[in-house]
């Protein structure tokens, strides 16, 4: 037996962290040219994805079970400096991220200090608005406080040098704490009108306030649908290819087996499917092989009652 432990590492595509769904997958490639190796997925045993020894599982999700997907091609003439193609097979599993730790520690705290922004529109015990450096000395503060638990929140973000959907999130809720610090420097000044000597306001602050909270709520409502939407469409597209490889799957045992069993008829040997699965076989006569991935590493040479031989080469 052969066993093996590596570890591979594959970037992420955080585009809609908090909401994104990760495709990790391993390539392996043979050494010799596709005339004298060609690697093929095992059809009997699929290989298993041991998620209960998995160390990101409180961070991971798998949608799609703990099934591996296996799927062999060849590579491009272009990429060998001989101008040779070679065999290779591509394990796959896909990853969701469990996203409910983000959104209660990142996107409610932000988006709660940013409700608390229209407040300044609040009056004095007097029934009078609070003055103008009262109101800019709220909503800086408001400011500060945003950009203090960004910086302490900012390890558990993605370092990367593109916007993910948490941080347009923040980008957002600074841009409307920049639209109510505007609002509380600007209207003292254009939101009161002189009438016979008294100042009456031109419309009620108030109203700024509803619409304000309005707006934002309407934001948080697209931001939730818009990261659900992503989500979906990222496993809709891994869903398709994942039903496409288990329809070849059933095509490729349906083929294997009716091989298996014209070439049994043909060479007067009773060979038994359930005991030498056919996608395992290896001519032996032949300087070409098949080697399967799947099960445990073994070697074995099967005779049936007629002295015909099989060899099966299995990798876990």
């Amino acid at each position: 037996k052969i066993r093996a432990k590596a570890t591979f590492l594959e970037p992420f595509e955080l585009q809609n962290f908090p909401f994104d769904v990760q495709p990790v997958g391993v390539v392996v490639t043979a050494q010799c040219p596709v005339t004298r190796v060609e690697i093929v997925p095992n059809l009997e045993y699929v290989s298993k994805f041991l998620s209960t020894s998995f160390a990101l599982g409180a961070v991971f999700d798998l949608p799609f079970g703990s099934e591996v997907q296996a799927k062999s091609s060849t590579s491009a003439p272009a990429e060998s400096s001989a101008g040779l193609t070679y065999s290779r097979i591509a394990f796959s599993v896909s990853l969701s991220r469990r996203h409910n730790y983000f959104v209660n520690n990142i996107i409610l705290p932000l988006g709660s200090v940013t409700l608390l922004c229209p407040l300044s529109a609040a009056s004095e015990p007097d029934g009078s608005r609070m003055g103008t450096g009262d109101r800019l000395a709220y909503a800086v503060t408001l400011m500060l406080t945003a950009v203090a638990y960004k910086l302490v929140i900012s390890s558990s973000v993605p370092q990367v040098s593109y916007l993910t959907m948490v941080e347009t999130y923040t980008l957002v809720c600074f841009g409307f704490m920049w639209v109510n610090l505007l609002e509380s420097a600007l209207w003292p000044a254009f939101g009161y009108v002189l009438v016979d000597s008294e100042v009456v306001e031109r419309i009620s602050e108030w109203w700024y306030a509803l619409g304000f909270v309005c707006v934002f709520a309407l934001y948080n409502l697209h931001f939730r649908l818009a990261g659900a939407l992503r989500t979906g469409e990222a496993r809709g597209t891994l869903r398709t290819i994942r039903r496409q490889w288990q329809h070849d799957r059933v095509q490729s045992r349906s083929y294997g087996m009716l091989t298996a069993a014209l070439a049994s008829r043909r060479e007067g040997c009773a060979l038994q499917p359930e005991l030498v699965p056919p996608s395992d076989a290896i001519a032996g006569r032949s300087r070409a092989f098949r080697w399967t991935p799947g099960g445990n590493l073994s070697n074995k040479i099967k005779k049936d009652q007629a002295g015909c031989s099989r060899s099966n080469l299995m990798l876990s």
